[in-house]
């Protein structure tokens, strides 16, 4: 009960901070802040797909994995606010490019969204065991 409790805590949180970026947006301002606590707040949210990992870390059951570095650098690229990846995008002329192919995704919201989830959950994952068989 307490996971869903939370989980819609930090959907309506997430509902609240993407309305001010929005606002702002209207006005021309760039809320970089606000980027960054919302996806924050989505990385937790993917994080409570694992909850029952999340217990075994508060329990003490704690072991890096080398899922921590891709988790790492998925936390990184998705904490960039996409006004910074959308002039990225144009340098590439083609759209057969590496740099279009990797950048582009991630200027859209509801592609960074699912890219938070991910990280949540693979940051879980990277500080568990890993179950075998």
């Amino acid at each position: 009960m307490l996971i869903w409790v939370v989980g819609l805590l930090l959907l309506n949180l997430v509902l609240s901070t993407y309305i001010e970026i929005r606002q702002l947006l209207k006005n021309s301002i760039v809320p970089y802040l606000l980027y960054f606590r919302l996806g924050i707040l989505e990385v937790l949210f993917g994080s409570l797909i694992e909850w029952k990992r999340i217990s075994r870390i508060f329990n003490g059951d704690i072991e890096v994995n080398w899922l921590l570095a891709p988790g790492l650098l998925l936390l990184i690229a998705g904490l960039i606010p996409d006004v910074v990846y959308t002039p990225l995008a144009r340098f590439s002329s083609s759209p057969l490019t590496l740099l279009r192919w990797l950048i582009n995704p991630l200027g859209h919201t509801a592609t960074r969204t699912s890219l938070h989830v991910l990280t949540g959950i693979i940051l879980v994952r990277s500080i568990t065991r890993i179950e075998r068989g």
